[in-house]
């Protein structure tokens, strides 16, 4: 059973697939997808084909041999597949690789306003389509959109088409410019500072000024 503590244990193992392979979306793939194996395997069927050789995994570390207790039951493997596959798709590991924040709430936020502008009212259900478009167009673009019209039988054109790929391609440049000055401004107090203090001294650190 998906318990709240075995939630929030997938989702450091997701965080540290990201953040041990950072730049490298081959790596972070084939970290995430260990997981869903490795919380559900036994003693008569252990799977552990991607599972890192570190000490993340006791079955591949000699070392720290226990025999398998696993976290959900052999049969939740083929209900976490899919979602996995999703979350290791190459399109959203390639956002990932850089390891850096986008400002993320208000960045989802304004996909959420933007068809819901509160300014005005609307229904819970119009505020619930609204959220789910928002979180979709976040994680996965403009395009993903594009399929879900589809499959309830509306047609989206070569124009829609080329609108939401050009939507989608210049996000990511808007990501891109964004980190790049995040990095920036924070060289660039760095070097600030350090002229400061080559210029006038330490003027503070913790507990040096004492009695």
């Amino acid at each position: 059973m998906l318990t709240a503590t075995m939630i929030k244990q997938l989702h450091s193992y997701y965080h540290r697939a990201i953040k041990q392979n950072a730049g490298d979306v081959s790596a972070m793939k084939k970290a995430i997808m260990a997981t869903p194996y490795h919380i559900t395997s036994t003693d008569d069927q252990p799977d552990h084909r991607f599972c890192p050789d570190d000490d993340w995994c006791w079955y591949r570390n000699p070392k720290k041999s226990q025999g398998h207790r696993p976290d959900l039951p052999k049969p939740m493997l083929q209900t976490l597949l899919p979602v996995y596959e999703r979350l290791s798709e190459d399109a959203l590991l390639e956002r990932c690789s850089r390891v850096s924040t986008q400002n993320a709430n208000e960045s989802l936020n304004g996909l959420i306003w933007r068809r819901c502008p509160k300014v005005q009212y609307y229904g819970r259900k119009s505020v619930q389509i609204a959220s789910v478009m928002g979180v979709m167009s976040f994680n996965s673009g403009v395009t993903e959109l594009n399929k879900i019209k589809e499959q309830f039988g509306l047609t989206v054109g070569r124009h829609s088409t080329a609108l939401s790929l050009k939507r989608d391609e210049r996000r990511k440049k808007r990501d891109i410019v964004s980190s790049s000055s995040r990095k920036d401004r924070h060289h660039r107090k760095i070097s600030e500072r350090q002229r400061y203090i080559q210029k006038e001294g330490v003027t503070y650190a913790a507990g040096r000024f004492g009695a």
